[in-house]
């Protein structure tokens, strides 16, 4: 869950759900995608953490598949949610392939991720906030 102005907003996949301060609440069904192949076939997807970043909520989580070989295997990942469209886009892995436990935005493009052996500072592209804005 994280906070966007005067609202919280959960995501639960397939849908998030907002909640303002007023009581007023709205469901909006995500969309998973990848960068190279769209929609992400169908596969468990969890949420452990998010974050708001501008225009975007940055989603910390994991995918669970059946193995026959060794039961679930799980991979993290994560996802940038963009809160106009509803998609959520695959991002670049984390240097560390372990679970986030916690994550904050230090200032507007670099973000405070807590994993339960590390910590890291990510630096955020300028660019990625830019996608709104009208340049010729």
């Amino acid at each position: 869950m994280c906070s966007v102005g005067e609202s919280f907003v959960s995501f639960r996949y397939p849908n998030s759900v907002s909640v303002s301060l007023a009581g007023k609440w709205a469901r909006t069904q995500v969309v998973l995608r990848d960068t190279v192949s769209g929609p992400h076939p169908s596969r468990y997807t969890s949420f452990q953490v998010a974050v708001y970043a501008g225009p975007f909520i940055c989603l910390f989580g994991s995918h669970t598949e059946d193995t026959l070989e060794d039961g679930d295997a799980v991979t993290h990942c994560v996802y940038m949610y963009d809160r106009v469209s509803g998609d959520a886009t695959l991002c670049v892995s984390l240097p560390h392939p372990d679970e986030v436990v916690s994550a904050c935005m230090l200032n507007p493009t670099t973000m405070l991720v807590l994993q339960e052996e590390r910590t890291l500072v990510l630096e955020l592209d300028p660019e990625l906030f830019n996608i709104y804005t009208d340049v010729d």
